[in-house]
């Protein structure tokens, strides 16, 4: 049993702790591109769905993370979260990114092929 919750013990710490305080570097800009790297390297980039419009790679150009608390240095897994890069706009209230549309009429535009709003 204690080489059971040794080796959990082990092969977790590595995955959530790095993060689990801020950034030690303080700068955000290598903050978010050390979250961005661990966060993928949990989850399958090529089969990932946003999880707001449910678009998979093959329908966008990428995927980004988000910091739930939108504190930039803040890397624990709670507070990250992979979305498209328009859904990622919408998070931060940039409308414009999803042509001015409610999410629900965003989210509506990709069932109907005949509605085509302007980006």
């Amino acid at each position: 049993m204690q080489t059971q919750i040794r080796e959990y013990q082990e092969r977790f710490a590595t995955r959530i702790a790095p993060y689990d305080i801020p950034h030690e570097s303080g700068n955000e800009d290598l903050a978010r591109q050390d979250h961005r790297d661990w966060y993928w390297s949990l989850y399958d980039y090529d089969s990932y769905e946003c999880p707001d419009c449910g678009r998979g790679l093959e329908d966008i150009q990428r995927f980004e993370v988000h910091h739930l608390d939108r504190d930039p240095l803040n890397g624990a897994l709670w507070n990250l979260i992979g979305v498209c890069r328009r859904c990622h706009g919408w998070r931060h209230g940039d409308r414009e990114d999803i042509g001015g549309l409610s999410v629900d009429e965003w989210k509506e535009a990709f069932v109907d092929p005949e509605f085509h709003p302007v980006y």
